[in-house]
């Protein structure tokens, strides 16, 4: 392969310091040797026979010997009885180390493995001289080399390209299946993703002891003439994986032996079960297992963190999965793929949070614990930190594929890997010990809700993985079954529980009242029948076949009583405000008279009545026993947990949707469900001229935020990766106030970081926070109970990082310093550096808000609706009006024509109003023909109304022909400029019209100075390339100084009007940019040092 190992030498234990490593970590293999030492390169092996070591050890010595030598290339082998490994440890541009690693069967390697070996060469790679010219040396060229041959990006698309293609196949080639094309896509799409678990299985050699056994049965099928899906894949599905072994048929057993994967994946679909002889051609298996599967490598094992491996793993398969489901509706779905080490930094926050609430670990001991380091600590403490780990509930209220969900039970493992690693150790004795000690993390710890059926189900595929990568080798019949995880990881609507859909407005918990608690159905109460019902989910964990059916059964009946009693107690309480309106309605006045309900009594009365005629056929479909009114809800299928008070931590990336793309039928429930979906802004918000936007706004992530408070106990950690938009914008006023009531650790914002964390133009932030709410006591509080209670009382300031490039600063605020108007949580916030949140309030200190000052209101321009009707060019507008041209056209400005301190005019618009802007019946014979000709475009427009003429346009008013200062909505920076009256602006430019030509041009150059460019930069929202959005509300919390305030109330200033004069002579006004903001600085009251700060940090045009 090229690599000179004619040098090779054993490190010793004595030389393990030399060399950076940690004895312990050494010890833990049979050897670590150098092959080959060049000036090029480094090759490790380390020898892993007997198979004592494990990677995360291995990877620990691979950071261990680049902090010694930081610039060598090494490349490492691990050596293991079965497989070798080749490993890099390479550098994302931002400086995040991760492994790049590719696992080769040593026993039976297929082509796959074969072919990537020999990629690995270098035998015929040629001089750095020779290559491209982008490599500086030899050693760059191997890195880059030997990177791409373990890179897995390319890889993920190849695999997804394929995989998209096979879908498709199995779509257009179904035969005898259903004719819904839904139903044939979710057919598809579960026969393919069982088919790759096939590949997995057979991988651990679970498929009758045979690694290439799907390859080999495809073959045989076709040698024999046999129908190869209802041969083999059918009843291996249906029959063999979903069934126990006990109750397999004999034609079943023929195939081979096979575990109990416990139904899941391999249970029927219903559309399966209504066309029996669904089925698809040979031709069909053999281009998607012979022309995609067989030419990639699967690996059971998920990496951690951003490291990557070559290969399918069921992590690869979640982020196919995601982009299959999602890709072309992302804007409808708002559901994006979290990258590893960003799940992973999440969870150790959340977990590493919760451990400081509940344990008196030290920061450092917490660190070392989630990393899997034994801990030094005495019995007392050691019993605290079990105590805190046994009790520990995680929900991922969108759980997806389950990413968030898989890193924490890596992480759980880790911690008690950390306590109790002797005790581990000492589970060898017992081969399913540890697969028991995982699957009892998962049904104690770990929740999942998301509405895509396929995705819980992949998430629930990505567990059992998990699980099998703990099951030694032996006999079929040994195995366990799989768990059933459906009463964990669940189908159903986190936002809205079936109360909802009957407009049932539900408090801030179900769970809060003793009532209900109280209320019984056949006998029992809620509180004895949640009891009940955790006890039949852990049943339901562990049974199958008959029992399965019994106990699924048995869960469908409590959760309809759980239903019904719900139901029962709003009906009570609807039919009780309902008394007091019939007694009104049925009474008589004075006179005798019958009374009338007010117009809003009887509406009232109307939708209480309406209200409970839906719980009566609501609750008698659950009495009819119609399982399709069953939906998925909390209050049901985790009562016990919630009575408790709720999860201790909730970690997820909501999906990210716009309010106008959720389905219509939800939008008013949600909107009375969610206070951040209501309208509301903060107080002094109308003062400034602020109004809540028209319709809805607020993204879905808002209302999962202000959903996940609900489901988090007192005390609890909540961990999200959500739009950044939500800090600053408007539709995000409502939330904000509600995370200021709760301690906010730590938020970083990712707007301005060039990395790009979705393969999107979104703009993410991480949020952790502690909910503040006390819990109230019930009976003896527990040592846990108190010190989360203590946390609670004691908040630490919050970790504030903001990206901006490849850099990020980080610092401690008080969230109260973010906000954009003093004491109003619900305002913007600026995350902005201590120094640059310090000037701008002295700013604020010496000025008036821009949005109180009357003279100064901005608006926006007019709009046509139909601009290519209206809008042409100069020769286009003097052909078609001739001598009229100045009469009926003005000169037109778009966004696109704004620069800072300049605007230009190339096109006209058509102009039928008089000076009193009414609109004109005079118009030239040529004007009116042109527009009766697009008469049906003209009437199309939203606005439009018949009792105007055809050329009517909008938001028309004097302040259009004013002098203005104008700006473009969407721009890298803040861009005014000065424009005549005759010029009119269109709805892409934001304006402000001022009688007084120079104090316009003034007010203009205010607006281009360093500090107001810089408060604009930190209110206003993000756009693509670095770009932000000027909307008028942004603009109205920009400060004004008091004295130029008088002076565009018309006090005279020399020195602002010499300052106007020198701005007006000169042929180049941005040349007086250095003069302008230290003039500005002045009338702010900041130093030109300060003014050159200001200067600097606004970095967005140097964004990408």
């Amino acid at each position: 392969m090229g690599y000179d190992t004619a040098h090779g030498a054993q490190i010793s234990a004595a030389s393990f310091p030399v060399w950076g490593f940690d004895a312990r970590d050494a010890a833990a293999f049979d050897g670590v040797e150098v092959l080959a030492a060049t000036p090029d390169y480094r090759l490790m092996r380390v020898d892993d026979e007997a198979g004592r070591g494990d990677f995360r050890t291995l990877r620990r010595l691979m950071c261990a010997l680049r902090r010694v030598n930081p610039e060598e290339l090494v490349v490492w082998w691990w050596t293991r009885a079965e497989t070798l490994t080749v490993a890099l440890l390479d550098t994302y541009e931002d400086g995040r180390e991760f492994v790049r690693r590719m696992d080769i069967d040593r026993g039976e390697p297929d082509a796959v493995s074969l072919a990537q070996l020999e990629a690995l060469s270098i035998a015929d790679l040629g001089d750095a001289e020779n290559a491209d010219p982008d490599v500086t040396d030899r050693a760059a060229m191997l890195r880059r080399h030997i990177g791409e041959v373990l890179a897995q990006e390319r890889l993920t698309r190849e695999f997804f390209d394929g995989f998209t293609k096979a879908l498709d196949t199995l779509c257009a080639e179904m035969v005898e299946g259903p004719e819904d094309a839904e139903d044939r896509h979710d057919v598809a799409l579960a026969t393919l993703l069982r088919l790759v678990f096939l590949y997995f299985l057979q991988i651990r050699g679970a498929l009758d002891g045979d690694r290439r056994f799907v390859l080999r049965k495809l073959r045989e099928a076709r040698a024999q003439e046999r129908n190869f899906y209802r041969s083999v894949l059918r009843p291996l599905f249906f029959d063999a994986l979903n069934q126990p072994l006990t109750s397999r048929r004999a034609s079943v057993a023929a195939l081979g032996e096979f575990p109990f994967l416990n139904g899941g994946l391999f249970e029927p679909l219903p559309a399966e079960h209504r066309h029996p002889e669904l089925s698809w051609p040979d031709a069909v298996w053999a281009q998607i297992i012979e022309g995609l599967l067989e030419h990639y490598h699967f690996a059971v094992e998920e990496m951690e963190g951003a490291d990557e491996q070559r290969a399918v793993d069921p992590e690869m398969l979640g982020r196919v999965f995601e982009g299959l489901m999602y890709g072309a509706s992302r804007q409808k779905s708002g559901s994006f793929y979290t990258p590893r080490d960003v799940v992973r930094k999440l969870v150790d926050e959340a977990v590493g949070g919760y451990l400081s609430d509940t344990t008196a670990l030290s920061p450092a001991q917490i660190h070392a614990m989630l990393d899997g380091h034994p801990l030094a600590i005495d019995g007392k403490m050691r019993d605290e930190v079990r105590e805190a780990l046994s009790t520990v509930r995680i929900l991922d209220p969108a759980v997806g594929t389950g990413a968030f969900l898989l890193e924490a039970l890596q992480v759980l493992r880790r911690c008690h890997f950390a306590l109790d690693g002797e005790d581990a150790a000492a589970r060898g004795a017992d081969p399913l010990a540890e697969y028991r000690h995982v699957r009892g993390l998962i049904h104690r710890h770990l929740f999942g809700v998301d509405i895509q059926h396929t995705a819980v189900r992949l998430c629930e595929l990505r567990l059992w993985l998990s699980l099998l990568t703990t099951l030694p080798k032996m006999p079929i019949e040994g195995l366990p079954p799989l768990p059933n995880l459906s009463h964990k990881v669940c189908v159903g609507n986190s936002l809205l529980s079936p109360s909802d859909l009957l407009k049932l407005r539900s408090g801030r918990s179900a769970f809060a009242s003793a009532e209900l608690l109280g209320q019984e159905s056949d006998g029992q109460t809620v509180r004895e029948m949640l009891a009940k019902l955790e006890q039949t989910q852990r049943a339901y964990l562990t049974a199958h076949g008959a029992p399965k059916l019994r106990v699924r059964a048995e869960l469908a009946e409590l959760e309809a009583s759980i239903q019904q009693a719900i139901l029962a107690a709003r009906r009570g309480k609807l039919a009780a405000s309902l008394v007091p309106l019939d007694q009104l309605g049925a009474s008589q006045d004075l006179f005798g008279d019958d009374v009338e309900l007010t117009h809003e009594q009887d509406a009232e009365h109307r939708d209480l009545s309406a209200q409970i005629e839906a719980i009566d056929t609501a609750s008698e479909a659950l009495k009819a026993g119609r399982v399709s009114s069953l939906s998925f809800d909390y209050a049901t299928r985790f009562g016990q947990l919630l009575e408790e008070g709720g999860f201790d931590i909730i970690i997820t990336n909501p999906p990210w949707v716009r309010a106008q793309n959720i389905d219509a039928a939800h939008a008013d429930v949600l909107r009375s469900r969610y206070a951040c979906q209501r309208r509301g802004l903060w107080a002094g918000a109308k003062k400034a001229g602020i109004r809540a936007p028209f319709g809805p706004q607020v993204d879905l992530a808002a209302l999962f935020l202000e959903r996940s408070l609900e489901l988090l106990r007192p005390g609890g950690r909540l961990c999200g990766l959500v739009p950044a938009k939500l800090f600053r914008s408007l539709h995000g006023a409502a939330l904000r106030a509600q995370l200021a009531q709760h301690a906010i650790v730590a938020l970083e914002d990712f707007s301005d970081g060039s990395r790009r964390i979705f393969d999107a133009t979104v703009y993410p932030a991480m949020l952790h926070l502690q909910k503040r709410e006390t819990p109230k006591p019930i009976g003896r509080a527990s040592r846990r109970d108190s010190l989360r209670a203590r946390a609670i009382r004691e908040p630490s300031p919050m970790q504030l990082t903001v990206w901006r490039g490849d850099l990020a600063t980080s610092w401690r605020s008080e969230p109260s310093a973010l906000f954009a108007a003093s004491n109003q949580p619900g305002a913007p916030w600026l995350l902005a550096e201590p120094r640059v949140l310090s000037l701008f309030e002295r700013m604020r200190a010496v000025s008036e808000t821009l949005g109180e000052v009357p003279a100064l209101q901005p608006s926006r321009g007019l709009f046509t609706g139909c601009n290519e009707v209206f809008i042409h060019d100069e020769a286009e507008t003097l052909q078609l009006l001739a001598e009229d041209v100045e009469a009926f056209s003005r000169p037109v400005l778009s966004g696109r024509d704004v620069r800072p301190w300049s605007v230009e005019t190339p096109r006209r618009i058509l102009w039928p109003y008089d000076p009193a802007l009414e609109l004109r019946d005079d118009l030239p014979q040529s004007l009116r023909v042109h527009f009766e000709k697009h008469a049906g475009e003209l009437k199309s427009r939203s606005d439009y109304r018949a009792d105007k003429p055809l050329w009517q346009m909008f938001r028309v008013k004097g302040a259009l022909c004013k002098p203005k200062v104008v700006w473009r909505d969407l721009s890298p920076k803040l861009e005014a400029a000065l424009a005549p009256a005759d010029v009119l602006p269109l709805n892409t430019v934001y304006f402000i019209s001022l009688d007084d030509e120079r104090r316009a041009r003034l007010f203009a150059a205010l607006l281009n100075s360093a500090p107001m460019r810089a408060m604009a930069y930190a209110l206003a929202e993000r756009a693509r390339g670095g770009w932000r959005r000027h909307f008028a509300w942004v603009m109205r919390l920009l400060p004004v100084p008091r004295r130029f305030v008088e002076f565009i109330n018309g006090k005279d200033d020399l020195d602002l009007l010499a300052f106007e004069q020198e701005l007006r002579e000169r042929p180049a006004p941005w040349d007086a940019t250095p003069r302008l903001d230290h003039f500005a600085g002045e009338l702010f009251g900041l130093k030109p040092a300060e003014v050159d700060y200001l200067r600097a940090w606004r970095c967005g045009e140097e964004v990408a």
